[in-house]
């Protein structure tokens, strides 16, 4: 998936985002409708190759090599958040069920991107910024979370929190007409002249940040 300039919709997610929370959270979760609970987490490094191997089933061969996820791991742990899901509420005994990952760019590697030039695939380290910088713009790497979107966007927002994270870019790029829809239901639109109604085409959306807080009520 990917982001970038122009008039973007804050529609879509400042409706399910918490934008009173700015320090990140740990281990954000939230209620699951069918009993339990769902929750997120950074990923630990032995835990990729499984990511990869599910990334492959869900997306298919043509994602980023295992290898190339180690390297963007080592460069940014933040690049990769793991959901998981705890039936009976007992997260020692949770299963991993998807997970969210971000190319966090810098300033060079925010105009690669809306230059094209950026291969999300192996991506250049030193278009990257390392953990614990604010990045220029954010590209959704990959999304597998199939039927958990809605509950665990607002958790990847906690889990990376506003305060560094909003007021950015994000970008993203849709392979499938599911993936289309959910983007633009979400309030992506199409990047510079990019067509807002193709697969691959380059989408954008403004994360909300603290300026976009409604004010609060007079006592």
């Amino acid at each position: 998936m990917v982001w970038g300039k122009g008039l973007m919709s804050k529609q879509g997610f400042t409706k399910i985002l918490d934008l009173t929370v700015k320090p990140a959270v740990l281990e954000p979760e939230a209620p699951h409708p069918e009993g339990g609970i769902v929750f997120i987490r950074m990923a630990r490094e032995d835990e990729i190759e499984t990511l990869h191997r599910l990334t492959v089933s869900q997306i298919g061969q043509q994602v980023a090599p295992l290898e190339a996820m180690q390297d963007v791991y080592r460069h940014n742990p933040e690049t990769l958040w793991i959901i998981f899901r705890a039936p009976n509420g007992d997260k020692s005994q949770a299963q991993l069920v998807g997970y969210y990952g971000f190319l966090h760019l810098n300033a060079a590697g925010h105009k690669a991107l809306e230059a094209r030039t950026l291969t999300p695939r192996r991506p250049d380290l030193s278009l990257l910024t390392p953990a614990g910088e604010r990045p220029s713009a954010v590209y959704i790497w990959a999304i597998v979370a199939r039927k958990l979107t809605t509950l665990t966007i607002p958790l990847v927002g906690k889990g990376l929190g506003i305060k560094r994270y909003g007021g950015l870019p994000f970008y993203a790029t849709a392979a499938t007409m599911g993936g289309l829809n959910g983007l633009k239901g979400y309030g992506f639109t199409g990047a510079g002249q990019e067509p807002a109604d193709e697969l691959g085409g380059l989408f954008h959306f403004y994360m909300p940040g603290e300026a976009d807080r409604a004010p609060s009520s007079a006592a």
